[in-house]
């Protein structure tokens, strides 16, 4: 009779515990994974200073209190020796790492013949595909660090996948395509309702970190130009960022501030989905747009730049409304359309709450990646290969 499969000891590393799409995937995913017997550890490279509330994080993390950037030679070294530790006392069979800055120090701290190093791509951020000397040294760094540590990946969309693979020249590894998940009975559509704001106002609402890729400033713009044209509407914003004084500073000299109202950091993002009529989000780049999946669990009709792997998200038309990046009057008519029509609205949000329950459980999401770690766990590195296919979301879930 044969022994049972050791379940892997996993410990995650990610740089903060910010409000953010990846923590909430980091935290989303280790509560799933515990249904298969995993429990990982949790290690952040910063303090917890930077901790948001989360009230549903599941371990207690470990702080490395240490700001890794290209230059900050020294802390890289404490924070690489820090995670090494941790590692070490875990006897981890897997690094879990999230988000670049912790793929770096990962690739540094892990021991690749005892421990597989799994990278997350959560995003396509611009600086991946920069131009320039600089660009060029840096994906030439990515790619030393991460054949250093062996490294297999975990690509939250298609796209995501193919925009690294394509810059970095990650190919040939063990990689897989997984869909990020969304907590399901915590996005309940029975309890949103047609919340109209002061007036009769219709909500439109975003969250998301402010930063100029989120394109916070195009939503301002774009609200302005609707009640310019005489929309009654409320424009909601939940999130913290280095862009918040730019953003109320647009919106004070559009003459929006009192229709523009910025919420800071919302721990409660169901209740805060649930008090909207329409969710936005005009980014230039995304990996898979957590907020998205949250809206649509919501029973949210959805507006969203054709970025990353959005798109693997929302059909145009049918499970929401997709417009081209930076264009403010493909924004404007796209929300014009759905304030105008409560039968679209009504449409898309049942269309889109049919796609998220299908295809964006966390139960499936951490099934894929609890077979991915078993696999990785006794393959050798660079053998594993993606299923074979044709069908996208066959292959990505």
């Amino acid at each position: 009779m044969s022994s049972p499969e050791k379940t892997p000891s996993v410990v995650h590393c990610l740089p903060n515990l910010a409000l953010g799409g990846a923590q909430r995937v980091v935290i989303g995913l280790m509560n799933a994974l515990a249904t298969h017997g995993i429990k990982p550890r949790l290690v952040v490279i910063g303090s917890p200073e930077t901790t948001a509330n989360w009230p549903d994080l599941p371990v207690e993390p470990v702080y490395l209190d240490c700001k890794v950037s290209f230059r900050d030679v020294s802390g890289f070294r404490r924070a690489m020796h820090g995670l090494r530790k941790v590692l070490d006392e875990a006897d981890a069979d897997i690094l879990h790492s999230h988000l670049w800055p912790a793929a770096r120090v990962g690739a540094y701290a892990v021991d690749p013949g005892r421990t597989r190093h799994v990278v997350h791509l959560h995003d396509t951020w611009p600086w991946v595909s920069e131009p320039g000397l600089r660009g060029r040294v840096r994906r030439w760094w990515i790619r030393h660090m991460m054949r250093r540590s062996r490294a297999a990946y975990v690509a939250v969309a298609r796209t995501a996948w193919e925009y690294h693979d394509h810059h970095l020249g990650l190919t040939p590894c063990d990689h897989r395509v997984i869909f990020s998940g969304v907590k399901l009975d915590a996005f309940c559509p029975a309890q949103r309702k047609n919340h109209l704001g002061r007036n009769g106002a219709i909500r439109i609402g975003m969250a998301a970190r402010f930063n100029l890729a989120k394109g916070h400033g195009l939503l301002i713009q774009a609200a302005a130009e609707l009640r310019g044209r005489g929309h009654n509407i409320e424009l909601r914003l939940a999130g913290e960022g280095s862009e918040v004084g730019a953003c109320r500073g647009l919106a004070d000299a559009l003459g929006m501030e009192e229709t523009v109202h910025f919420l800071g950091a919302v721990s409660e993002i169901p209740s805060f989905l649930q008090a909207l009529d329409i969710f936005a989000l005009p980014s230039l780049a995304e990996g898979l747009p957590i907020s998205v999946l949250e809206a649509m669990a919501v029973g949210l009709p959805v507006v969203a730049t054709n970025v990353g792997g959005t798109g693997e998200i929302v059909n145009d038309g049918e499970t929401g409304l997709l417009i081209p990046p930076n264009d403010l009057p493909a924004l404007v008519r796209a929300l014009e359309r759905l304030i105008e029509d409560q039968a679209l609205r009504e449409r898309l949000s049942l269309n889109g709450l049919s796609r998220v329950r299908r295809d964006f459980s966390w139960t499936v999401s951490a099934q894929r990646v609890s077979e991915f770690y078993k696999v990785i766990s006794r393959t050798p590195s660079g053998t594993l290969e993606l299923p074979a296919h044709s069908d996208s979301r066959v292959s990505s879930i």
